[in-house]
């Protein structure tokens, strides 16, 4: 019995505003997931485009000839099964399209023109084709679709030894930092050394600089502003095969540039401590309720979301802090990174496309 999936697809109109039923080839049958977006033929053209898989199942309605999911776009799901009935929900009731509820979930970098790569993690990896071996840390998503490899990709995904990438083809939402990368061993600098002779002595410098480098990649700019080698030596440096430049994509922070002061849970006032008891006895029951915290500004109420949440926290679960106005944003970062730093990611309509999608992932 073939595996049906009912996608909904990229067409907002009324029409359409429905799941269709496709068949799910056998080589994706066992990987497939509700909320992952596939590519699929649509109307009599055939013409291909984008959906999501709401639901799989082995019956079908459909009396016609159903076509084939041409592909995936994703080895997880981009949407799990609660923002699926969140996307459902907020189309009923906001009387939208079920594809504009589920697009408007995904940061405006996934809903862009872009190229997709699997990155290798593990380039050693006896898992890997051998046929992959010596094509970098990236690999086209396109490459391993034609070779009818992305099944194993998908299990590879599971196993943590690959993951997706997104290149959006709009530059303006991606970052790329230049990276040198070192070719040569120890003794095949000694040989290079000893070929320059007297000559070029800041090339001299550079190969005696690189032999104590620990890291495999080390960024462009610390090697000319920090090491202080000029750009022309660094070329020539390339054409000689010494060097590879490398260009990869950097995790945004809009908050690189700021120092937060770490901070300490404070003591607890007692109409501080008598909400944060209340609160913490639900955590405890994994029992569902609201509570409403009302005092003057001043009056503690942060103190008690923060140490609710690192209760929260340390039971392996997650919190989601809404902010009313985005003037308050920079105050509350500050509190929140300086109790749980690197842990706390930011979203708002002041950030770029490229640090609202690298937020997003970092969720």
């Amino acid at each position: 019995m073939s595996v049906i999936a009912k996608v909904i697809v990229d067409v907002p109109v009324m029409q359409t505003n429905r799941p269709f039923d496709y068949i799910v080839p056998e080589k994706f049958a066992k990987k497939i997931q509700k909320g992952m977006r596939v590519v699929v033929p649509f109307g009599k053209g055939g013409r291909r485009i984008q959906g999501f898989v709401v639901e799989l199942t082995e019956a079908t309605s459909y009396s016609g000839k159903m076509k084939e999911i041409s592909s995936l776009m994703d080895l997880t799901p981009a949407l799990d099964e609660e923002l699926l009935m969140l996307g459902k929900y907020m189309a009923d009731s906001t009387f939208s399209f079920l594809i504009s509820c589920f697009q408007t979930m995904l940061p405006a970098v996934m809903r862009a023109k872009y190229n997709k790569y699997i990155k290798i993690h593990d380039q050693q990896s006896m898992a890997i084709p051998q046929k992959y071996k010596n094509s970098g840390e990236y690999i086209s998503w396109e490459v391993i679709e034609q070779e009818n490899d992305l099944p194993l990709f998908m299990q590879l995904k599971e196993e943590g030894i690959v993951d997706v990438h997104y290149e959006v083809k709009d530059t303006r939402t991606t970052k790329k930092v230049r990276h040198l990368k070192r070719l040569l061993s120890s003794n095949e600098i000694d040989q290079e050394i000893e070929k320059l002779g007297k000559r070029a002595p800041k090339q001299k410098e550079l190969l005696n600089w690189s032999k104590q480098l620990t890291e495999e990649l080390i960024k462009y700019e610390e090697v000319t502003k920090q090491a202080g080698f000029s750009s022309a030596v660094i070329r020539e440096a390339e054409k000689k095969g010494w060097f590879q430049s490398v260009y990869l994509k950097e995790y945004r922070d809009p908050y690189a540039e700021v120092e937060f002061d770490s901070t300490l849970p404070h003591s607890l006032n007692d109409e501080q401590q008598h909400a944060f008891n209340q609160i913490q006895n639900t955590i405890k029951e994994n029992k569902h309720d609201v509570f409403l915290l009302k005092g003057v500004t001043g009056s503690g109420k942060t103190e008690v979301y923060l140490q609710s949440i690192a209760k929260v926290l340390e039971k392996g679960q997650g919190a989601l802090m809404l902010v009313p106005e985005i003037s308050l944003t920079p105050q509350m970062v500050a509190r929140f990174k300086g109790r749980f730093g690197d842990q706390v990611a930011v979203l708002h309509s002041g950030l770029s496309d490229g640090e609202k999608y690298d937020e997003w992932q970092k969720i």
